[in-house]
């Protein structure tokens, strides 16, 4: 794979971040503070569309064994990502409505689904092409953290878009829609384009091949040496860092005062963390012929549980300057996670099982994320019904994600890396 077609292949990850910025920035906030929405309602409903992450083990396998048009990656990357987009514009209209009754609860909960299930399938289809493509293990880790870094590019550049977009002050129900389905489209006709043009000429048509049975495959990855404990350590990582992903926002809004558009600029600080980690780390598996994935790994949840708990201190000091900082140093945390686990899941995975294994991690990672995404929600709301503050509460939030990320600890020593 050339360094170009690495770069338009990153594209997919790109538009899908514009995408993703639209769910877990804008509309769980406009929710929570501009229409008043309970906490835990909101994040009930948004957190289906990681819910629906085992079905990416489901996909990939599919992807493995059925080629469409010869081939067995971009067709799939395209028809996944194309079911996201439609499903965009739609949303926030459905979104505004989950409190009418149960027909707009379930209704907002399938298309949140259904998006979810898109995005991760797409995403997830893009490393599986890369593991086609380069044979090198160590390679593909680095392949896949470029692929990354233009990922962590488009939130940033989605934060920015949609601060243009949206209004800085406050707006009826009916404007803050409006605002929101215009960034809604013009987010989902990107996002599809990009993925498209992206990935023209990225894959030649599909050698015939005998996969591994899938159940051999899974018993292999869990229950071989250290795989067990990987994927544990995959989990409550995962859950622990995604905890706030629907209330932070929120907390900005309720507890600091911030505006939506202030709010939203939470992803450009996160994104400039993220990516300054992925860079540097991605330099230091450039420079060196081997590449410290236990080590990362353990640093990313030090550094991580320390942003947790002075985003404790945020809460109950009620200090706005602070947040930056910390969102900062949350970014940083999970951009070394992140290049940690590419290192370690694409050494693993072989042409012929890639879109499996990309998928166990996508199913045991997203239900992770899932769960997490709803437990912050829930969380925040027993939390504060318990301690009658907010601020409080949304430290309660923040405390339990640090316990967790020192928790992974013991087992990152045990996992297969």
């Amino acid at each position: 794979m050339t360094r170009l077609e690495l770069a338009r292949l990153s594209l997919v990850r790109f538009g899908a971040s514009l995408l993703i910025l639209l769910t877990t920035a804008v509309l769980n906030r406009v929710l929570i503070v501009e229409v008043g929405l309970a906490a835990g309602l909101v994040t009930v409903v948004l957190a289906f569309q990681h819910l629906t992450s085992p079905l990416a083990l489901v996909s990939g396998r599919l992807s493995d064994r059925v080629p469409l048009g010869g081939r067995r990656r971009v067709p799939w990357i395209r028809l996944w990502t194309l079911i996201a987009g439609l499903t965009v514009p739609v949303l926030p209209w459905v979104a505004y409505r989950m409190g009418s009754g149960v027909v707009a609860l379930v209704s907002s909960a399938v298309l949140f689904g259904l998006f979810g299930f898109g995005l991760k399938a797409a995403n997830l289809l893009v490393s599986a092409l890369i593991v086609d493509r380069v044979a090198d293990p160590a390679e593909r880790g680095r392949c896949l953290n470029v692929v990354w870094i233009v990922a962590i590019a488009g939130f940033i550049v989605g934060g920015l878009l949609v601060r243009a977009l949206l209004p800085d002050e406050s707006v009826s129900s009916e404007q803050s829609l409006a605002a929101v389905t215009r960034a809604c489209v013009l987010m989902a006709l990107l996002a599809v384009g990009l993925c498209w043009l992206g990935t023209i000429g990225l894959e030649a048509p599909a050698p015939p091949r005998e996969p591994t049975p899938l159940r051999a495959l899974v018993v292999e990855r869990t229950l071989g040496s250290g795989g067990r404990a990987l994927l544990a350590f995959l989990f409550l990582a995962d859950f622990s860092f995604f905890l706030q992903e629907f209330v932070l926002e929120a907390f900005g809004g309720e507890v600091l005062g911030l505006s939506a558009a202030q709010t939203t600029g939470f992803n450009v600080t996160f994104g400039l963390g993220l990516l300054l980690a992925m860079t540097s780390a991605g330099v230091a598996g450039t420079l060196f012929p081997t590449f410290a994935t236990r080590r990362v790994l353990a640093i990313s949840c030090f550094s991580g549980a320390a942003g947790f708990l002075l985003l404790v201190a945020s809460a109950l000091w009620r200090s706005a300057p602070m947040l930056t900082p910390v969102v900062l140093l949350l970014g940083i945390s999970k951009g070394l996670y992140n290049v940690g686990l590419s290192f370690s899941f694409t050494a693993l995975s072989t042409p012929a099982d890639a879109g499996a294994v990309m998928g166990l991690w996508g199913a045991v990672g997203g239900f992770a994320v899932a769960l997490g995404s709803l437990g912050g929600g829930l969380v925040k709301s027993v939390a504060e019904d318990v301690v009658r503050s907010t601020p409080a509460a949304y430290a309660a939030v923040f405390a339990l994600e640090a316990f967790g990320l020192l928790a992974c600890l013991p087992l990152l020593r045990r996992a297969r890396l």
